[in-house]
Parts: structure tokens; C-alpha cells; sequence
């Protein structure tokens, strides 16, 4: 369960100047195994608020809790764990320039200590999925933006997360890949992990209806497809 209460989120600012506020009294829950969009202008805060969704950015006021704890009383071990269990797909990829696809992907499997033959065959396997295959010794330089962004998107599914945060996973691919990926995040969803994705795709919206979170100006407001 994803639980935000009254989310205020500032970007930088020091004490005596708190800075540009990016999220303003957000307030929204999302149950196991649910899959939402998320959607909004530029400059909205979709990217923001999936961050402070992946633990790597505080609130600034306002209650917030994932998988049923308080990241603010978690300690620092507690928060490495639960950062584990997400999976994040950013939209500039943030891949390791001096490692290989195959090693990009596996490294979280290696940070988390899984044997390294079963790493290796997840690994392989999804890389496979999404059309990477003979790819796997490439470093990120010498792969164009679409297999960047499969590349991220591999990594992030191939420790199998209870919650998956995608922003703006189809930007790089095809019409086709593209409904495949969200096709696969709704499965997820239907085995139990909590998936967010945003998104500008109207297409993909209007054939894979889902509730939808909107963002507009920091604040946020939740709508309902029709049936």
C-alpha cells in the first residue's frame, strides 16, 4: 500500500529561503497490486513525485508511507531494504557508462546477493524479452535511445519489485513494444506488485484504461476512466 497525506515537496532552498515547492498537499493511496497512470504537463511533478515514491527524495511536511512504514522513522538499513523492493525506470535511463547491458541489468541482482548463475540466466532472459539479445556486451554509448530505454527498463523489472515506478517507459519505443510493455505492467499488477506509470500517451491511455492520477501545478487529483 502507497499511503501520501497532505505531501508538500520543495526543490532545493536553504533555512531562510525553503526553496521552489514542486508537490502541494498531495494526498493519495494506491492498494497492492493496483495499476495507476499518471499524468500531467511538463513541470507538473510526475518525475518528482515518483522520486520521493522511490525514497530518494524527503517531504517537506505531510505523512507518507510505503509497503505500511513511515520512511521519516525507518532507519538507515530499513530504508536500503525497502528501496529493494521498488523498481524505477527513469526517463534519462541513468545507466553505468563503463558497464555492459548484461552488467547494467544485473547489478542490482548482484547488490542484493543472488547467485550469480541465476542473475545471469533473469538477466539474459528478460534482456531476450525486449529484444536485446546479441546486445549484451554493448556498453550504453554504442546503443541508441530506444535500447537505452529498454536497458532501463530491464533492470528495474529483472529483481521482480512489489512496486514499479515508470516514467515515461514507451518515449523510446514503438507502437508495438510499447503496448507490450504496459500489457506486462498490467500483469504485474494482477500478480500483486503495485505499478505507476506516467505517461503523455493518449493512445495508451485510452486502450489500457486505469485510474488516473493528474498532476497540475503540484497539485494532484485522482480520476476514473469510463467504463
Amino acid at each position: 500500500m502507497i499511503f501520501l497525506e497532505n505531501i508538500q515537496l520543495r526543490h532545493g532552498g536553504t533555512r531562510r529561503n525553503p526553496g521552489a515547492t514542486i508537490l502541494r498537499n498531495v494526498s493519495l493511496s494506491v492498494p497492492d497490486g493496483a495499476f495507476r497512470w499518471l499524468t500531467g504537463p511538463s513541470g507538473a511533478g510526475k518525475s518528482s513525485l515518483l522520486s520521493l515514491l522511490h525514497l530518494s527524495m524527503r517531504p517537506a511536511a505531510g505523512r507518507m508511507e510505503i509497503f505500511g512504514v513511515a520512511p521519516d522513522r525507518a532507519s538507515r538499513g530499513r530504508l536500503a531494504r525497502m528501496r529493494r523492493r521498488i523498481g524505477l525506470i527513469p526517463q534519462d535511463y541513468r545507466l553505468l557508462g563503463e558497464l555492459s547491458v548484461l552488467d547494467n541489468v544485473v547489478l542490482p541482482l548482484r547488490i542484493a546477493r543472488q547467485s550469480e548463475r541465476d542473475s545471469l540466466r533473469e538477466a539474459r532472459a528478460i534482456l531476450d524479452w525486449l529484444g536485446l539479445d546479441g546486445r549484451e556486451d554493448v556498453l550504453p554509448d554504442r546503443l541508441s535511445g530506444g535500447e537505452r530505454q529498454r536497458v532501463a527498463i530491464a533492470r528495474a523489472l529483472v529483481t521482480r519489485p512489489d512496486l514499479l515506478l515508470a516514467d515515461e517507459p514507451t518515449n523510446a519505443l514503438g507502437e508495438e513494444q510499447a503496448r507490450g510493455l504496459i500489457g506486462l505492467f498490467q500483469h504485474l499488477a494482477h500478480s500483486g506488485a503495485t505499478v505507476i506509470v506516467a505517461t503523455h500517451n493518449a493512445t495508451l491511455l485510452r486502450d489500457f484504461p486505469a485510474r488516473t492520477f493528474a498532476l497540475d501545478g503540484g497539485h494532484i487529483r485522482e480520476e476514473t476512466p469510463d467504463p
